[in-house]
């Protein structure tokens, strides 16, 4: 980790502005504050999540206009741009001395300075031919969109300020250092005999299955959306880790979706899988959910959103889909899985999938798969709730974007596009608008030369 600090002269019509950089697996993290002294520190907490330090706490009057980027170094992206506090309603505070904004969370000092910053980085890079990640922050849609959208039936979990209790730890943060060693819903498919790999060897996570994994995570919101619209009666509750019933290591257990209440019902789960592909219920999934039914829950509602391109004479399009199908708690059949996955994680180095009973359990499964398909039933798709996604997400980033500093209006034209231009020609942009921005970007060159 190195660090590198930028300081501009003090001119008569440029107010002082100083740029600080830290590189963390390589990323690189810019502070560009007012601050005369402040340092900071990067490092990361678990998978995509990391904690910016300051070396002293900033104070409040930096931190409002002082902000965050982060550059993919080999790509030279910048796809995130953080105000530490932003000027927002859609915040709140949790525990004494944490704000979590939809974008990230801070934790101040008793004089009311920011000591931390911690942003979770999602990968939306979701074209399998292109090498390099799109980083952009996880959207805490808890906060503002959905009690908006659907007042009173959406209730979520704040960010985990008290650490050791997993059972109120938000699922973004599940497959963080907080998630039990034991087995869970993610694994059983796997203990099963699914997703065989060569020799027992790790699976290794070529592009196009690493871009559908991500567009998994980022459409659970747009599947929750369709079922809420689809069922007003539905009060949906954000859940961390629940065991199973009566399992000898609490580990054992699961992270459900969420969990639905209603008036006339006791409350049961849901699950979600998005997928480019089809909109079939699987076996695995199956194995998931009556896992997760054991935990303690009488039923499960899988929805399964799709979107795939389609062709149209003689082009293609997206067509977009949604369906739902309601299983049932089975005893019998969810302790022949326990049983099985308890057997085959005990002896990690030999593989069960190929004996009698782990063939028999998965052509169970198959057959439940099979009619789930059968029984499932079409959620309408709501273009409308998407594009009110869409909508929230640009607003969210351009009232950051209003109070990010200008060090000359110049200079933040080049800086800016700058990244538009970088961003463009790896996306695939059209030549003109290419030509367009270069074009103008010599242009602001030169009138710097001249200035």
């Amino acid at each position: 980790m190195k660090k590198k600090v930028i300081k501009r002269p003090r001119t008569s019509s440029t107010e002082y502005i100083r740029r600080i950089r830290t590189i963390l697996n390589g990323l690189a993290f810019d502070l560009t504050t007012h601050s005369p002294d402040v340092q900071f520190g990067v490092s990361m907490i678990s998978k995509d999540e990391y904690e910016i330090k300051f070396q002293e706490p900033l104070e409040n009057t930096y931190a409002a206009t002082s902000y965050i980027t982060v550059m993919h170094m080999e790509s030279k992206r910048t796809d995130t741009t953080l105000v530490v506090l932003p000027k927002t309603d859609d915040k709140r505070l949790v525990g004494e001395d944490h704000i979590e904004f939809v974008t990230h969370v801070v934790k101040m000092d008793t004089k009311n300075r920011v000591e931390t910053l911690r942003v979770i980085l999602e990968d939306i890079q979701l074209n399998p031919d292109m090498s390099f990640p799109i980083l952009t922050p996880h959207f805490a849609l808890n906060i503002g969109f959905f009690p908006s959208v659907f007042p009173d039936r959406y209730v979520g979990l704040p960010f985990p300020v008290n650490e050791t209790d997993i059972s109120k730890i938000p699922q973004i943060y599940g497959v963080s250092k907080y998630k039990p060693s034991g087995i869970t819903s993610s694994r059983v498919a796997k203990l099963l005999g699914y997703y065989p790999t060569p020799d027992g060897k790790p699976e290794v996570f070529n592009s196009h299955k690493i871009t559908a994994m991500h567009f998994g995570t980022l459409n659970e919101p747009v599947a929750l959306m369709m079922y809420l619209a689809h069922h007003p009666e539905c009060v949906f509750k954000e859940i961390g880790f629940v065991s199973l019933e009566n399992s000898v290591n609490p580990a054992n257990g699961a992270q459900p979706d969420g969990v639905l209440v209603g008036k006339q019902q006791e409350p049961s789960l849901i699950e979600f899988k998005c997928s480019r592909n089809n909109s079939k219920m699987e076996a695995s999934h199956m194995a998931q959910c009556i896992w997760e039914m054991a935990c303690g829950y009488p039923h499960i509602d899988l929805v399964k959103y799709c979107e795939k391109q389609v062709k149209v004479g003689n082009n293609w399009t997206i067509v977009k889909e949604c369906k739902e199908v309601r299983l049932f708690r089975f005893p019998e059949l969810e302790n022949k899985i326990i049983e099985l996955c308890q057997l085959q994680a005990h002896k990690p180095n030999e593989s069960l999938a190929n004996t009698k009973p782990f063939v028999e359990i998965r052509a169970y499964l198959d057959k439940l798969a099979e009619q789930a398909n059968i029984d499932a039933t079409p959620i309408p798709i709501r273009e409308d709730l998407i594009q009110q996604l869409i909508d929230y997400k640009k607003k969210i980033l351009d009232v950051q974007a209003e109070d990010v500093l200008t060090v000359h209006p110049l200079m933040d034209r080049i800086e800016k596009r700058q990244m538009r231009i970088f961003a463009a020609y790896q996306d695939g942009e059209s030549r003109d608008f290419l030509l367009k921005e270069v074009s103008q970007q010599i242009q602001d060159y030169a009138e710097l030369i001249k200035k």
